[in-house]
């Protein structure tokens, strides 16, 4: 992807969490549950694939940039 520097796993993963957003909006707008307002995120969150993150020695190292940046986490 050009112009992309992060890891372009965090793309499959926005769009797949988007697509869920509207499939459960529809599901209950069908159901008479919703209005025909649209749907809005709340709260900014990422949901980390297992490709993304490694456990080792007690910490967690979660990929930012491929091969370049990453965070680390103690717990």
């Amino acid at each position: 992807m050009g112009g992309w520097g992060y890891s372009e796993h965090y793309v499959d993963s926005a769009i797949k969490q988007a697509y869920s957003i509207l499939k459960s909006w529809r599901r209950s707008y069908l159901k008479g549950e919703r209005r025909r307002e649209k749907p809005a995120v709340k709260k900014k969150f990422v949901r980390i694939k297992e490709t993304l993150y490694i456990f080792k020695d007690w910490r967690i190292k979660v990929s930012i940039k491929l091969y370049k940046e990453y965070l680390r986490l103690r717990p």
